[in-house]
């Protein structure tokens, strides 16, 4: 397999990552399907604020206002955070693909 082709098999895995933490970060948003569940059941909300902090910040760095942040600077934030570790998961699963497939033509 080619070099570019890997990078964009990459790039992909880690759209399609991207994606699903956007997904994810709706479906337990207040105003999401799920509401009223996670109103009450605050564990995994505070997990996800604590774990996006990061975006937060680059929100505050870019709307110059800790009470606004720019909704701007909080997406593209998020969008780079998990796209880093979409990507990064992406190369290790695809390795250990890649791996196995090796192993398993060498005792073919």
């Amino acid at each position: 397999m080619s070099r570019f082709s890997k990078n964009r098999r990459y790039i992909y895995a880690a759209i399609a990552f991207t994606a699903c933490a956007f997904f994810f970060s709706w479906i337990i948003s207040e105003k999401g399907p799920f509401a009223d569940f996670f109103l009450y059941h605050v564990a995994l909300p505070n997990l996800w604020g604590a774990l996006n902090i990061l975006p937060f910040i680059l929100g505050v760095l870019l709307g110059r206002n800790v009470h606004h942040p720019s909704d701007f600077g909080v997406y593209l934030g998020f969008f780079i955070q998990w796209f880093i570790v979409g990507y990064l998961l992406s190369v290790l699963v695809f390795a250990y693909i890649d791996w196995g497939k090796q192993k398993k033509s060498k005792s073919d």
